[in-house]
């Protein structure tokens, strides 16, 4: 196996000096600058060897033989190449100084002390999760972290325990579930109300999905009647009514599976 595995190949740079180069051309210089960088950066200048090493007869070496030597130096019967020179040195250089560094830590461990000494009087010991007792002897644990409040924890800062059900339940017929943030915003705005129940009551029986204080205001002033919509909330129940119509038809129109014979459908995303 050789010294360094691996060595870095500067694409731009190699595609920028090896544009005019065929295939073949292309393989053998790759295979010799590989043989060369695992031989420790030279070759021999013996064109026989030269072919092994890329993998080439000796007639198909002499036609690129020139072409090829282009790339290469020349000296003292070995054949280099200037990059990969430099890229040969860099690394051994690298590896040396990582070398030294490992020994350099190695030492100082051998001659550190054994990790034995006690703490000094002025440091303070580390806190503790473990239970401790307190002076009376009763047990104090840590405490647990804070959990989020729920859609029914919200509900409950201002309706009674039914009622906060009840809306719960009136949100999920109509399939709009309440989450956290906007239970916690329909509770504000029952709290604006004399009576927050009164009011949960009258968003349930109403078939409202949501509430405003001055729904309630305008049920009033019409000496209990139904509030006369404005054109905005008018238009805004046509279109839930037209959506929830256009669900309903969808849904109908769907063919019930539980209904046939045989074992049940795979169904996957449509393409």
């Amino acid at each position: 196996m050789a010294e360094f595995p691996g060595f870095t190949l500067w694409t731009d740079a190699y595609l920028g000096d090896t544009g005019h180069l065929s295939t073949l051309e292309h393989g053998a210089y790759l295979l010799l600058l590989i043989t060369m960088w695992r031989s420790g950066g030279s070759l021999p200048n013996d064109d026989r060897k030269l072919a092994k090493c890329a993998r080439l007869t000796p007639s198909q070496w002499g036609r690129i033989r020139d072409t090829m030597m282009d790339f290469f130096t020349v000296e003292d019967g070995r054949v280099t190449q200037g990059r990969l020179t430099d890229e040969l040195t860099f690394v051994k250089q690298r590896s040396a100084r990582q070398s030294e560094n490992a020994r350099a830590k190695s030492r100082k461990t051998k001659k550190s002390p054994p990790a034995t000494a006690k703490p000094n009087a002025s440091q303070t010991p580390a806190p503790t999760l473990t239970p401790t007792l307190t002076e009376d002897t009763s047990l104090r644990s840590v405490a647990p972290a804070a959990q989020n409040p729920s859609p029914r924890d919200e509900l409950s800062r201002v309706l009674d325990a039914a009622r906060a059900q009840a809306v719960l339940d009136h949100r999920q017929r109509i399939r709009k579930p309440l989450t956290a943030y906007a239970a916690r915003q329909l509770a504000d705005k029952f709290a604006k109300c004399a009576d927050p129940n009164g009011a949960a009551d009258a968003m349930i029986s109403n078939g409202w999905q949501g509430f405003e204080p001055e729904w309630l205001n305008r049920r009033s002033n019409a000496g209990g009647k139904q509030p006369q919509e404005t054109t905005i909330e008018r238009r805004m129940r046509e279109l839930r009514e037209r959506v929830a119509d256009e669900q309903r038809s969808e849904r109908e129109g769907e063919p019930d599976l539980d209904a046939l014979d045989g074992p049940p459908l795979l169904t996957g995303p449509h393409h």
